[in-house]
């Protein structure tokens, strides 16, 4: 117990040291019959509950092991959830909340420019209702990871909510987020296989928006961003809308 073997090698080594005694005693020292017994019968009983002990303390070091392999998984699952949507894999909206305001209190000290889509599946209810919410929760896995493989390295795409989902551009200016919006919306329309089953593939629009144009705070620029999004929504389908000057415009792909 005070060397903490395992139950295994406890048992050797007990077992090794009883016969070695036992050995010593009968044809080394002659040891009379009755004390033989006696102490054989000692040893026999001390090992034995050596031996219950350490198997005691093995089975309850395994437990605590696995208590603590359990707890840890469960820490990091616990973990995934509050920062992972579980439909999309994406960082939820939470996420979305602390790295924008994150970039806008880098953009209040240092005037670095960062820019924001909110992009929006066209006609989504109507996939949900012509083919299931099944497959409309696939169309929403497929179009996050076709966002996911647009957006630069840096970018950070985010579940907004329903079938919106949020890209945060940092080190961007308006004019370049636009331009890579207008390329989303151009890649969704071409990637044909990802949208496989549905007859007519669904369009998105993007509303864009930019820090460097007088936002202040993160609301600012998702109200601004859902302004511009509803721009380019009225407009039409596959559309990109952005906010300049309170004055959003938009391009018909």
């Amino acid at each position: 117990i005070l060397s903490q073997l395992r139950f295994v090698h406890a048992t050797v080594c007990g077992t090794t040291l009883v016969l070695i005694y036992e050995i010593v005693a009968v044809l080394i020292k002659s040891t009379p019959t009755d004390v033989l017994i006696s102490n054989t019968f000692f040893l026999v009983s001390v090992n034995f509950m050596g031996m219950l002990a350490s198997y005691t303390v093995e089975t309850y070091r395994r437990h605590v092991f696995i208590q603590r392999s359990q707890l840890t998984e469960l820490t990091r699952d616990l973990e995934r959830l509050s920062t992972q949507d579980p439909l999309t894999g994406l960082l939820n909206r939470r996420q979305m909340s602390q790295h924008l305001q994150d970039e806008v209190d880098r953009h209040h000290e240092d005037g670095t420019p960062a820019a924001a889509m909110l992009i929006d599946l066209d006609d989504f209810k109507a996939v949900n209702d012509r083919y299931g919410h099944l497959a409309g929760d696939e169309l929403l896995r497929r179009t996050a990871r076709a966002i996911a493989a647009t957006v630069r390295k840096g970018d950070l795409t985010f579940r907004y909510g329903g079938d919106e989902f949020f890209v945060l551009l940092p080190d961007t200016k308006l004019e370049d987020g636009q331009r890579l919006a207008l390329r989303m919306v151009d890649r969704f329309q071409r990637f044909g296989s990802a949208t496989a089953g549905f007859e007519d593939a669904p369009r998105i629009s993007i509303g864009v928006a930019g820090l460097d144009h007088g936002t202040t705070t993160a609301d600012d620029v998702l109200s601004a961003a859902d302004r511009a999004l509803y721009e380019a929504k009225q407009a039409g389908k596959g559309r990109v809308a952005v906010m300049r000057a309170g004055r959003p415009f938009g391009r018909t792909l």
